[in-house]
This record gives C-alpha cells, sequence and structure tokens, in this order.
C-alpha cells in the first residue's frame, strides 16, 4: 500500500470517523479528541506529539473536504491532495499547532478552534439560565394573577417537566458572564442557528399577535404551519443528502421550524396590513365562570372567555379570549371592528367592551 494512503488512514483512524463523513461530523471528532489530548490536560509523555498529529490529521482532511466536499472513492485524488498539502502547508500547520501546545488549556479554548463553540455553549448556558429564572418565579405569579390556582398549577407542572433546565441552570451558574452573552448573542446571530431562532421567534409573535385574529380555524392554521414545517424538513434534508449523502443535519431544523413557516407569517402579515372595508359587529356575551378553591371555601369566578349571543364565532376561542378578565367586569356588549384582508381572509382590528 502507498505510504501516503498508510498516512492518509492513519488519519482517519486518529479522529475515529468513516471517510462517509462530513465536515461537520469531522469537526465534531477533532474538538473532542482535541479537548481530551491537549497537553495542558493530559500528563502523558506522548502528549505533545500525539496532539500535533491530531491536529495534522484535522488541518489535512478539512482542507481535503473543503475543496472536495467528500472523500469518495478515488484513491488518486486524495492521494494527490495529500502531496500538495504536504509540501506546502504542513510544515506550517506543525509550528501554529506548536504553539497552541504550550497554550493553557482556557486560552486554547478561545483559539480559533473553538471560539465558536465556546460562544455558542456560552449562549445557551445563558438563555437557559434566563429560562429558568422566568419559569421559576415571573411565569407563576403571571398565570396566577389571571388564572388563580388553576394558573398557578399549570406553572408548577410546567415547572416539573422542564426539571433538567432548572438543573442545567443550577450546575452551570459559575459559567455566567453576561459581557461573554453579549458577545456571544451577536456571534450566533450571525450563523444559521441565530437566524433560524430569530424566524422561530418571529413567527411565534406573528402567529400570536396577528395569526389567531385572522378568520382561519386555529386547527387549519395550526395543520398548515405543520404541513408546511414537514415539508421544509424534507427540503433540508434532500439539500444535504444531496451535498454530503448523510441526513442528519441543521439544514432539518432551519427549513423545518424555521424557514418554511415563515411563509405561512408572511401570508398573515401581508393579509393583515393591507386590509380594509371596515365590518362593525356588537355582541351581547356572558362571561363563562370557574370554580376556585381558596383554603376550605370554593368560589365561583368569572373567566377570561366570553360566549356570544347565538354562538357568533365558537369556533374562534381567541376572539372570545382575553387574559385581563377585570375588563369584563359589569360589562355586557363587545364591539367588533373587522376588516377584509388583502387575500379575502376577515382580520379583528379592534374591539371594545360597552355596557
Amino acid at each position: 500500500m502507498n505510504t501516503n494512503i498508510k498516512q492518509i488512514e492513519h488519519y482517519f483512524s486518529l479522529l475515529g470517523i468513516p471517510k462517509t463523513a462530513s465536515l461537520d461530523e469531522l469537526k465534531k471528532a477533532f474538538r473532542n479528541k482535541a479537548k481530551k489530548i491537549h497537553p495542558d490536560r493530559n500528563p502523558s509523555l506522548t502528549a505533545h506529539s500525539d496532539f500535533l498529529e491530531l491536529n495534522e490529521a484535522f488541518d489535512f482532511l478539512a482542507s481535503f473536504l473543503k475543496e472536495n466536499k467528500q472523500f469518495g472513492s478515488d484513491e488518486s485524488t486524495i492521494v494527490n491532495s495529500y502531496d500538495n498539502w504536504e509540501k506546502t502547508v504542513k510544515e506550517n500547520v506543525r509550528k501554529k499547532v506548536k504553539e497552541q501546545a504550550r497554550m493553557s488549556f482556557q486560552a486554547y479554548m478561545n483559539s480559533e478552534h473553538f471560539r465558536s463553540d465556546t460562544l455558542i455553549e456560552s449562549f445557551f448556558t445563558h438563555l437557559i439560565f434566563l429560562f429558568t429564572v422566568f419559569n421559576l418565579f415571573i411565569l407563576p405569579i403571571v398565570l396566577a394573577y389571571h388564572y388563580a390556582w388553576i394558573g398557578l398549577s399549570m406553572a408548577l407542572i410546567e415547572n416539573v417537566l422542564m426539571i433538567l433546565f432548572t438543573t442545567s441552570a443550577v450546575r452551570n451558574l459559575d459559567k455566567l458572564n453576561w459581557r461573554q452573552f453579549a458577545e456571544a448573542s451577536l456571534f450566533v446571530l450571525k450563523t444559521r442557528l441565530g437566524i433560524g431562532i430569530l424566524l422561530f421567534a418571529l413567527n411565534t409573535y406573528i402567529f400570536i399577535t396577528i395569526g389567531l385574529y385572522t378568520l382561519i380555524p386555529l386547527s387549519s392554521l395550526i395543520a398548515i404551519y405543520f404541513m408546511l414545517g414537514i415539508f421544509g424538513a424534507g427540503y433540508g434534508a434532500i439539500l444535504h443528502f444531496r451535498q454530503t449523502k448523510t441526513l442528519h443535519s441543521s439544514l432539518l431544523y432551519f427549513h423545518g421550524l424555521s424557514f418554511f413557516p415563515t411563509i405561512v407569517s408572511l401570508f398573515l402579515v401581508l393579509n393583515f396590513v393591507f386590509s380594509s372595508e371596515p365590518i362593525n359587529e356588537k355582541y351581547v356575551f356572558q362571561s363563562t365562570e370557574q370554580i376556585s378553591k381558596h383554603g376550605d371555601r370554593y368560589i365561583l369566578r368569572k373567566t377570561g372567555l366570553i360566549e356570544l349571543e347565538n354562538n357568533a364565532y365558537q369556533n374562534f376561542t381567541s376572539l372570545r379570549s382575553f387574559s385581563n378578565h377585570t375588563n369584563l367586569l359589569d360589562k355586557g356588549k363587545i364591539h367588533f371592528t373587522f376588516e377584509n384582508g388583502l387575500f379575502g381572509i376577515k382580520v379583528l382590528k379592534e374591539y371594545r367592551f360597552e355596557q
């Protein structure tokens, strides 16, 4: 067997990856191994040479994948690539790695190889902490205020279900660094991950503020979002399979959870913004009631859900549900202002309660 072929086979073995590996899989394997064998952490007598060889393996295989997308079965291509790399790049790689080997482990983690991973990890560590604070302290107060003991029970159940997030937040308290979080946020926003998170948040906001007040049945609207999400995930899978011959990719989540559902959101926004021809409707309503337990007493109290005369808009709960139920006290009528949307679907633009 050709000497270069043996060396390349050794590189694959060092990183523990198959020849079908993608660039993302190569990077993940390298980072996991580099963390373990960095000389600042590895007491072995061969730590420096092992670290040097691992970096050489990664640099060559990564440069080959960036140029050729996949390793393939043509040995001559990869051998020629190795010859060129060995003549022109290998020595510079060795010099760079020797400097990295002399770094402290923390300095190495902040170097080019790991900076993106460090920032993304910091971003999610802080995000989980903020989510946990919201769950533990803000959500119970908000739900208890609006829905009494039922709301508080919902918050407690949600906290039990999210116990893993809470545990993770507590375990990582010593890693919180808000200046780094600001830097990490700016970094993440420039990545596909960040764009995906922004689109997901935007879609959620549009669904709540516009979708729920568009006269499309809620089950139908959710089904449309879901079907486009499935179609998007399939598109991402095909796109990635064409590039790498594998199906595991963030493209599935990006297209499925973010990009394709944005089509529905855009439709809702255009229909809402370019609506016209106001339609005024007035209904007598009756508040629904629920029983709340306070100590040994049971109290009948009004909720934020109303029933309209003649069962109007019975299939549109969002039009009849109000978080601040105190607005309903001593009121008996509601005035809706609808408009015809750009695509012919009515939207609720305004409402007010009357005596």
